[in-house]
């Protein structure tokens, strides 16, 4: 098809045109007159080389009698990777398959529903999983000054409110005055937003969770404890909320520990 230029050439609003137009010219002009060279020149390079190693995996993956995986280089290894994503119609993303490279052997969530292991050989197994239904179970906690234990599943938790903090090992500790008298154990569910303590916003649950690869079950699993009005303040397995974080105006502490039982 011949070259022709119709009205997409000159708007900026995308992002090829952005480059053309405008981040092109202003590095000619700041740092390198001839940096269009120096980009293509960078592209051809790129692109034989990642072709080489794409072709190279395709190879080691058709072939009857391959070389260890451990002992190709990491470049090939993470096209070998990538095909094999593909074959799954699973989107083939850098860190996705830098995690699988790094964790050989283990079962990693690559989609809801699904887990990827990479064996040591090189081969990729997919397992699906069914549909996993939401737990709606739920109880409340009336928070009292002296040690309470309630079991929620498959989890134990002991807690009580004292006017000073203690040193007890393994424990969180939150401020008491913005819970209330009693707080909510449930599990988590759909649309759920969690602040975890240090982070500048709160983001959505599942996400939360996949970053810290908890998986699709053991999600479903993990305890939240929430606000008389549903805000959650500790999640299983994740860092404590900043909803009832404690600071020097705090006067009122909640003790929290808990164990799998």
């Amino acid at each position: 098809m011949p070259f022709r230029k119709d009205h997409t050439n000159t708007n900026t609003k995308h992002l090829r045109n952005k480059i053309r137009k405008n981040l092109i010219p202003y590095l000619k002009r700041n740092y390198r007159t001839n940096i269009e060279t120096s980009i293509l020149q960078s592209q051809d390079l790129v692109f034989t080389d990642a072709d080489y190693s794409s072709e190279s995996a395709i190879r080691w993956l058709e072939a009857g009698t391959r070389d260890p995986f451990v002992n190709l280089h990491k470049a090939v290894k993470r096209w070998v990777v990538w095909h094999q994503l593909i074959q799954f119609n699973i989107e083939p993303q850098y860190s996705l398959i830098e995690d699988l490279i790094g964790s050989v052997g283990k079962s990693i969530c690559v989609c809801e529903g699904s887990h990827a292991t990479l064996e040591s050989n090189g081969i990729l197994r997919l397992n699906k999983f069914d549909q996993l239904n939401f737990n709606k179970l739920q109880t409340l906690i009336h928070l009292k000054s002296r040690w309470t234990t309630h079991n929620f599943g498959k989890t134990q938790i002991k807690c009580k409110v004292t006017p000073q903090k203690l040193n007890i090992p393994s424990e969180e500790v939150f401020d008491a005055h913005c819970l209330g008298k009693h707080i909510l154990l449930r599990y988590w569910q759909p649309g759920d937003r969690f602040h975890p303590i240090g982070c500048k916003h709160d983001a959505k649950l599942q996400d939360l969770f996949t970053n810290a690869k908890i998986g699709a079950r053991e999600k479903r699993s993990c305890v939240v404890a929430c606000t008389s009005d549903g805000s959650p303040f500790w999640v299983q397995g994740l860092r404590i909320g900043e909803l009832a974080k404690t600071t020097s105006k705090t006067t009122k502490f909640l003790h929290w520990k808990w164990c799998k039982i």
